[in-house]
């Protein structure tokens, strides 16, 4: 796991990391917001990527997925830093973690693609993370 960290470039870094420390699924590394304390992770959302349309956030998985990992403090520090340089972008995206009440909303997420567009975009398996 040393080996792929260290092979990540700087962007993906702490998202590879954070990957590993805590064994979160793709989806709901791609969904973080301001999910992320020293104190650990919660997920409370998932990004769910759609072959055809618009990627939306969703519930987690199942009822056992909204949950807070633990973090490492190195780890912690990695992402705190990592804001810093990659500050969380505004993404208006369809926010579907309330089912019956489906809104569009700007959402702060960590992890973002690198396009230039106005609000950045949610990452993904196909934004510029193939490492995946």
């Amino acid at each position: 796991m040393k080996a792929l960290i260290v092979a990540s470039p700087d962007r993906h870094r702490p998202l590879v990391r954070l990957a590993a420390a805590t064994g979160l699924r793709q989806a709901e590394l791609f969904g973080l917001e301001g999910h992320v304390t020293a104190a650990g992770v919660t997920v409370a959302q998932q990004l769910v990527a759609r072959d055809k349309g618009a990627s939306y956030l969703g519930e987690p998985k199942t009822r056992q997925s909204y949950r807070t990992v633990p973090l490492a403090r190195s780890v912690g520090e990695e992402i705190a830093a990592y804001r810093e340089v990659f500050p969380p972008r505004p993404v208006y995206i369809e926010d579907r973690t309330d089912p019956r009440k489906p809104v569009w909303r700007t959402a702060h997420l960590l992890f973002t693609n690198q396009r230039g567009a106005r609000f950045g975009g949610p990452a993904g398996r196909r934004s510029g993370h193939e490492r995946w």
